[in-house]
């Protein structure tokens, strides 16, 4: 199966928080090339199916996916500065075909609410035939 990938980020470190309120700690937008297009998703690796590691929601063209990670397995807190895949379990690659616009640009938001914060590698893939 053919795709194209976007890199929204090479992945956020944990770090502490700066509130309990909501902070958009990435912000990401591009065009993206849809002929052919079968799925859209949102995973840790250019194939599409890579595991999503993101403390706490992704918005994607205002959409909110709310608990971007399955669980924790360590205190974050204990585990600042290292990659989230040291504190967070994934969720599978999430499918945003649904969210596709009509003028192909994608709105890729990270937002943190507090304690912790922090991504795994992310891109935007677009699966096509």
């Amino acid at each position: 199966m053919a795709m194209h990938s976007y890199l929204v980020t090479n992945g956020v470190p944990i770090r502490r928080s700066v509130g309990e309120h909501q902070v958009i700690f990435i912000e990401w937008s591009d065009t993206v090339e849809l002929d052919g297009m079968k799925r859209v998703m949102i995973s840790s690796d250019v194939s599409g199916s890579g595991g999503v590691i993101v403390d706490n929601d992704i918005i994607v063209n205002g959409r909110r996916i709310p608990k971007g990670f399955d669980s924790t397995f360590a205190d974050p807190m204990k585990r600042l500065g290292q990659p989230v895949e040291a504190a967070y379990a994934p969720i599978p690659a999430v499918d945003i075909t649904g969210d596709m616009r009509h003028d192909r640009r994608v709105y890729v938001q990270l937002v943190d609410f507090g304690y912790t914060y922090g991504s795994s590698r992310l891109y935007v893939v677009v699966l096509t035939d």
